[in-house]
């Protein structure tokens, strides 16, 4: 028994129900579409079905940049991932794996060629790693040198100094907070709390070593 598969031999034929079906593994190919020929001994070579078995090699996932290149150990940051051939739905998105780890949970499918996840955090191993997309329908992904992301080591915010070191409970006062480690951005600060009581909501970032807020309101 010889099979061939848009024109590329196909190895291992098995007969599972003669006279019906059979299985093999079908042999690398580059993108191309094509009918599915058997030829036997006993049968020569099928013929044509006016296109009903045909069988098509898709193009593999293929992941170019990622957007931010970049992020924290701890991960929860979204990474936009373009690409070609990334999935013709989520449903077909096997996997996507960010160095060891895997952001398939909190993928966010919007096209062929654009994905989005949260960050997993770094489980260990190198801190740069490629961006590998899988899918179903063209098999395990590639990655461009550019698909790199890097993970960085998080400071633990210190604080030196908070002035004025007092204030009303009804709020409003601001504080000026220094030391060091606090963030790239306002974006990057999850949370400040002064006496248990948060002042995220009027944040001003200054710099890695200085933010201001107003206090809320205590019961204390």
């Amino acid at each position: 028994m010889y099979v061939t598969v848009a024109g590329t031999p196909c190895t291992e034929p098995a007969v599972v129900q003669p006279q019906e079906v059979m299985t093999c593994f079908t042999g690398p190919s580059a993108p191309t579409s094509g009918p599915v020929r058997m030829e036997t001994l006993s049968s020569g070579e099928t013929e044509e079905d006016g296109g009903l078995a045909t069988y098509t090699y898709n193009v593999p996932p293929t992941t170019q940049t990622v957007d931010p290149a970049s992020g924290p150990e701890a991960g929860g940051i979204t990474v936009t991932i373009l690409g070609q051939s990334l999935g013709k739905s989520v449903e077909d998105i096997v996997d996507v794996q960010i160095g060891n780890a895997s952001c398939l949970e909190t993928l966010v499918y919007h096209n062929d060629s654009m994905l989005s996840c949260e960050l997993p955090a770094y489980v260990g191993g190198p801190t740069t790693v490629r961006v590998v997309v899988d899918t179903v329908s063209g098999g395990p992904g590639n990655a461009t040198a550019h698909a790199e992301f890097t993970y960085y080591a998080t400071p633990t915010p210190i604080i030196t100094s908070v002035q004025p070191t007092s204030g009303s409970t009804s709020g409003y006062t601001i504080v000026r907070i220094q030391g060091q480690n606090f963030g790239l951005s306002a974006e990057d600060i999850i949370d400040v709390t002064i006496a248990n009581v948060s002042c995220r909501f009027s944040l001003v970032y200054e710099s890695p070593e200085s933010i201001s807020c107003f206090t809320g309101t205590s019961g204390g």
